[in-house]
């Protein structure tokens, strides 16, 4: 159950995973997107000025020739330049200035003295109004020259069209687009279309791009309208879509890899354990069978020699001990079931303790001194039947992995006021520091090269810190190669 909600747990975070990261790259799309979108309106709104300043300036050439063509009719040019050249004072002069605003502009040569930092930091402030200064003269230059230039000559549509088209094609603008001019009554003059001239019309929708440009707040305006101006927001974005789709793919793919990976080897996971439960509870059939003959031949048959005997009692010792793995094995099986509860219950230690230390002293033929050093009614919280299972695999390996044949262990236990502490310390040989992490882990053994002295499967302490984490407590180890190891559990009182 734990491990099937773990895994649910796992799917559910990298789907949300996914999620969380498509979220983020569109949003961070978007942004672009619409970044790119106010470029491309700037970039248009340039175009069409430079549009606009090439066919003004191409009939002012116009007019400039036309002048000088007729000074042999006694025309004087520089009276036509006199005259724009007033016009455009006058148009200046027309205009009234924002508070603050003058059309003088005064230039300031500053004098090497001692408040130069001072001066220096005048002009830097009034930087800004001399920018906006600058852009505002220049709406008004323009302004002013096509009104006295329109007098003289109206707009050469064909030229402006051709040159708007030129400063399209140099921002890579090919997108079908409708242009319309204005006059000053908003009656529609003219009408031409631009990248495609046998377009007939553009449908209107919200999602065309719509450009509005004024000669000045009182003369002839143009509107630009782009027919699916995201297009060009698209084709601009090609290179980061398709890195980003890239990406994406890329990190979806490494996912479901991760996925059906985890997938497989839960998979084989549940299949080993099957096969591991199966073969175990199989083999208690033929090794209680084998048991129950060996009993009989060693203790109903008074013909059979000491040797005999002896054979026996070895073989009697080797099925009692493969008797005690099976059951650890499906004891193991059964706590991975999600039917499996524990039987927490107040215990008294010494009642559990006691038993334990007499059954590893019959059991081995090692000579054991077990020192107790257990408060009187020493009571935790914890099932009966596995705190006994514990007891004795620490009691077993304390005793296995002790070299001499006398044996000394130390039993010691106290309460604090939210745990209580039960430990079993040998003299043995100890655990290397790069061992004890994995020591707890299923299956792990200690390397011992190539001398297996001790038998088992590694599973006694993997049970314990299995059972331990059941019990809401935990186990932990200190040892010291050559001087012993410290088994320590840690119970909690509530």
């Amino acid at each position: 159950m734990k491990k099937r909600l773990q895994f649910k747990l796992m799917a559910t975070l990298i789907l949300f995973s996914l999620v969380a990261l498509e979220t983020l790259q569109v949003f961070w799309l978007k942004n672009l997107y619409d970044t790119i979108r106010e470029q491309t309106i700037i970039q248009l709104q340039e175009a069409i000025k430079l549009a606009d300043y090439k066919e003004l300036f191409i009939r002012l050439d116009d007019i400039k020739r036309e002048f000088k063509e007729k000074e042999s009719q006694k025309e004087n040019p520089e009276k036509f330049r006199h005259s724009i050249d007033i016009n455009i004072a006058d148009s200046l002069r027309s205009k009234p200035n924002l508070p603050g605003e003058s059309n003088t502009v005064r230039i300031y040569i500053r004098e090497e003295n001692d408040e130069e930092d001072k001066d220096e930091k005048d002009i830097i402030d009034m930087l800004p109004q001399y920018l906006s200064l600058i852009k505002g003269l220049e709406a008004q230059i323009i302004s002013a020259i096509h009104a006295s230039t329109d007098t003289l000559r109206p707009v050469n549509y064909n030229i402006f069209i051709q040159s708007l088209e030129e400063e399209l094609k140099k921002q890579d603008i090919h997108v079908p687009a409708r242009l319309d001019f204005f006059s000053r009554k908003d009656s529609l003059l003219c009408t031409t279309f631009i990248n495609n001239p046998h377009q007939k019309e553009i449908k209107e929708n919200n999602q065309n791009l719509v450009i509005k440009y004024n000669f000045s707040e009182e003369e002839n305006y143009y509107i630009l309208t782009l027919q699916k101006p995201q297009y060009i927001i698209l084709w601009r974005m090609a290179g980061i879509l398709s890195t980003s789709a890239i990406l994406s793919l890329l990190v979806i793919g490494v996912f479901i890899y991760l996925f059906r990976t985890i997938v497989r080897q839960k998979t084989e996971e549940e299949l080993k354990t099957d096969f591991t439960n199966n073969v175990t509870h199989e083999l208690k059939t033929p090794v209680a069978v084998a048991r129950a003959a060996n009993d009989a031949l060693l203790n109903y048959d008074d013909k059979i020699t000491e040797k005999q005997k002896k054979y026996l009692g070895i073989i009697e010792d080797q099925l009692a001990r493969l008797t005690g793995m099976i059951e650890q094995i499906l004891s193991l099986s059964a706590e991975n079931r999600s039917t499996f509860k524990l039987n927490i219950q107040p215990i008294d230690v010494e009642e559990i303790v006691y038993p334990v230390i007499e059954q590893q002293k019959l059991k081995t033929k090692k000579q054991v001194n077990i020192l107790c050093d257990l408060p009187d009614h020493l009571v935790i919280k914890a099932d009966k039947t596995h705190f006994s299972h514990m007891i004795t695999n620490l009691l077993d390996n304390a005793i296995k992995y002790t070299e001499k044949e006398n044996v000394q262990l130390h039993i010691t236990g106290k309460q604090e006021k939210e745990y209580t502490v039960f430990s079993v310390a040998d003299q043995g040989k100890g655990i290397p520091e790069e061992h004890q992490k994995r020591i707890f882990d299923k299956f792990y053994r200690v390397p011992q090269g190539n001398l297996h002295n001790v038998k088992g499967y590694g599973l006694g302490l993997y049970y314990i810190a299995d059972t331990m984490k059941r019990h809401n407590g935990s186990v932990s180890v200190t040892s010291r190669p050559g001087e012993g190891t410290v088994f320590t559990l840690t119970f909690r009182n509530s």
